[in-house]
Parts: structure tokens; sequence; C-alpha cells
């Protein structure tokens, strides 16, 4: 994340857990300070972060954002 915001590009770390989706309030909150665009959504390195990943991308997609899953594991 501080690596990205460095070279400008907007970024956060949301730590949801891997049970879990991104919280109803935190995504209403994105939708307000990034209306459109696309969205990385990097990979946690460990193998549940990893399985969470796309199902976390999917909800962004489902709210209208071109989200894509990154792993640079």
């Amino acid at each position: 994340v501080v690596v990205a915001q460095h070279h400008g590009i907007a970024a956060c770390c949301i730590t949801t857990g891997s049970e879990r989706k991104i919280p109803f309030e935190l995504l209403k909150k994105f939708q307000v300070a990034f209306p459109s665009g696309r969205i990385a959504v990097v990979a946690d390195r460990d193998q549940q972060g990893r399985d969470k990943t796309p199902e976390l991308a999917a909800q962004l997609r489902e709210v209208g954002y071109d989200a894509r899953v990154v792993d640079f594991g």
C-alpha cells in the first residue's frame, strides 16, 4: 500500500479476514470516493487469502467496478 501510494496510486488494505465479505459500510465509502474505475485486488500470501481474493473481486464487480485479481506469489 505504501509503495503504491508513493507512486500516486490510490491504495488501501482491507483486513476482513478470509471468511468475510467487504463490509457494506466500507463498500459504500468506496463508491463515494471512487465512483467507477479499475480495482486490483491483490491476493494475500497465505492460501486462505488467495482463495478469498476472487470472491472479493466478484463483490466489487457486482457494484460496477472493473475488479481483477493480482497474485504476486
